[in-house]
C-alpha cells in the first residue's frame, strides 16, 4: 500500500508522493525533498560567497575582476534566496523594509525621469555591481570567523594596492598595470580617486593588534600591525584624495567612539589631520578650501533642486538637467561636461528631490545609527574581539558617507559596490547571532 514502509501495522505520513489522476487513473508523483532544497540553496551559497571574497580580494585589478566576482556573488544570491530565503539573515531582519524602500526609490526615479537613457544606464549597471551586494554582504556573515575573514580580505587587499603606489612613486608607473603616476598616486587607478578607496579599506587594520597571535606580545603585534597598514596611509596621503582624507578622519573617530572612548576618538582625529596639514598644507588650508570649484557645482545642484523640488530630475540626470536650464560653466576652470554634482547629499536632493533625499538619509544613516546602537551596547559585554572588527566596518561606512560629501557620483559602479560590501557586512555583523542560522 502507498505510504506504507517499515513494520507492519506501520504508516509513514512523510509526503513521499502526490496524486495527479489522468484518464486511466491516479497518478503517483514524486514531491520535491525539502533536503534537496536546502542542499542546492547551500550550494549557492557556498559560491555566494566564495564570488564575494573574490571581488574584494581582486577589487584593484581591474573591471573584469570585479565583473566576475560581482556577478558570481548577485547570480548566487538570487538562487539562494529561492532555495533558502526562510533561513536567510535577510528574512529575519527587522529593518530590511528600509532597503527595500530605497530600492523602490531607485526604481520609481529610473521610471520617473527627465532623461531615461541616463537614469536606465546608472540602474541596470548598479543593481548587481551595487545594490545587490549590500545583500551578499548582509548574508555573508553567519559565524565570528566570518567577520574576521572579511576583515583579513580587505587588508590584504589594502596593502599590496599601498605597495602598487609605493612602487609608482619610486618609478613612475604602477607595477601591476603599468599606469604612470599623474602627479598623484593612483596605484592601479588612473587618478588620485584611489585615495577614496584606500580610505574603505584601511580601518580594516584599527583591529590588527587584537586578530594577530596572542603569543606575539603586545609590542610585536603593534609593529607588525604597522607594518601591514604603511603602504596603504603611504597610497592615501600620496592620492592627496582631499575627500578620502576627511573620510579617513571620520572613520577614526568612529572607530574609537562606538568603543565609547570619546576622547581618544577626538585626539586620534584632529592627530592625523594636523600631519596631513603639515605634510600637504596646501590641501587643507582654508583659502584652498574657500577657492574649491565645487561650490560652484553645488549651486547649479540647488537650482535644479528648486526646479524639481519633491521628485527631482532623475537618477543621473544632472548634467542635461543643468544644461536645460541654462546653467554654464567656465571652460577655462572646468573639465567639461560634468556629469555630476560631486556631493551625493546633494544629487539626491536634485535627482530625487525632498522625499528622495529622505529615504536616502533614512537608509545609508538609519544603517548606520542601527550598527552603532548595537556595537556599543554589546562592546562591554564581549572581549572576543568581535565587536571591535564589526566596529571597523561600521567606521568605514561612516568614512564613505563623509567622503560622499565632496566625492564622486553615487553611481559610480566601483565606489558603490565597495561602499555596499562595506555597508552590508556591517549591518550583517550586527544582526542577533542568536537568531541567525548557522552556515
Amino acid at each position: 500500500m502507498r505510504g506504507v514502509s517499515g513494520p507492519p501495522g506501520t504508516i509513514d505520513l512523510r509526503p513521499r508522493e502526490r496524486v495527479a489522476f489522468g484518464p486511466k487513473g491516479p497518478i503517483f508523483l514524486p514531491t520535491p525533498d525539502h533536503n534537496d532544497r536546502n542542499t542546492w540553496g547551500m550550494r549557492a551559497y557556498k559560491l555566494m560567497r566564495l564570488g564575494f571574497c573574490f571581488y574584494i580580494l581582486t577589487f584593484p585589478l581591474g573591471m573584469a575582476f570585479r565583473e566576475i566576482g560581482g556577478i558570481t556573488a548577485a547570480v548566487s544570491l538570487v538562487l539562494y534566496y529561492g532555495f533558502c530565503f526562510r533561513d536567510s539573515n535577510l528574512s529575519r531582519f527587522r529593518l530590511k523594509w528600509i532597503y527595500f524602500l530605497f530600492l523602490g526609490l531607485i526604481v520609481f526615479k529610473t521610471l520617473n525621469t527627465t532623461h531615461f537613457s541616463s537614469s536606465w544606464y546608472v540602474f541596470h549597471h548598479n543593481i548587481y555591481k551595487g545594490f545587490a551586494l549590500f545583500l551578499v554582504g548582509l548574508e555573508f556573515v553567519r559565524e565570528r570567523r566570518d567577520l574576521r575573514t572579511l576583515m583579513i580580505l580587505f587588508v590584504i587587499m589594502g596593502f599590496y594596492l599601498g605597495l602598487d603606489g609605493i612602487y609608482q612613486y619610486f618609478t613612475g608607473y604602477d607595477f601591476i598595470r603599468h599606469v604612470p603616476s599623474s602627479g598623484r598616486l593612483g596605484a592601479t587607478f588612473e587618478t588620485g580617486r584611489v585615495g577614496n578607496l584606500i580610505s574603505l579599506a584601511l580601518p580594516m587594520t584599527f583591529c590588527l593588534p587584537l586578530i594577530l597571535p596572542g603569543t606575539w606580545g603586545a609590542w610585536k603585534r603593534r609593529i607588525a600591525s604597522g607594518l601591514l597598514a604603511f603602504p596603504g596611509f603611504f597610497l592615501l596621503v600620496g592620492a592627496q584624495a582631499r575627500s578620502g582624507w576627511f573620510g579617513f578622519a571620520a572613520a577614526l573617530f568612529g572607530f574609537f567612539w562606538v568603543r565609547q572612548n570619546a576622547k581618544k576618538a577626538i585626539l586620534c582625529t584632529l592627530i592625523f589631520l594636523a600631519a596631513l596639514f603639515v605634510f600637504n598644507p596646501g590641501q587643507l588650508s582654508p583659502s584652498a578650501i574657500a577657492g574649491d570649484a565645487r561650490w560652484e557645482i553645488w549651486s547649479a545642484c540647488v537650482d535644479i533642486f528648486k526646479t524639481h523640488p519633491a521628485l527631482g530630475s532623475g537618477l543621473n540626470t544632472f548634467e542635461p538637467a543643468y544644461k536645460a536650464l541654462g546653467v554654464t560653466f567656465d571652460p577655462a576652470r572646468f573639465d567639461l561636461p560634468i556629469p555630476h554634482p560631486h556631493n551625493v547629499y546633494l544629487q539626491f536632493l536634485a535627482e530625487t528631490g525632498i522625499i528622495g533625499a529622505l529615504i536616502f538619509l533614512v537608509f545609508s544613516w538609519g544603517y548606520l545609527a542601527f550598527c552603532a546602537q548595537r556595537i556599543r551596547a554589546r562592546m562591554p559585554l564581549e572581549k572576543d574581539g568581535y565587536w571591535v572588527v564589526a566596529a571597523c566596518f561600521f567606521s568605514s561606512y561612516l568614512g564613505y558617507l563623509i567622503t560622499a560629501i565632496s566625492a564622486h557620483n553615487y553611481f559610480r559602479t566601483w565606489w558603490l559596490g565597495m561602499a555596499m560590501c562595506v555597508m552590508g557586512v556591517a549591518v550583517g555583523a550586527c544582526i542577533d547571532r542568536e537568531s541567525a542560522p548557522k552556515a
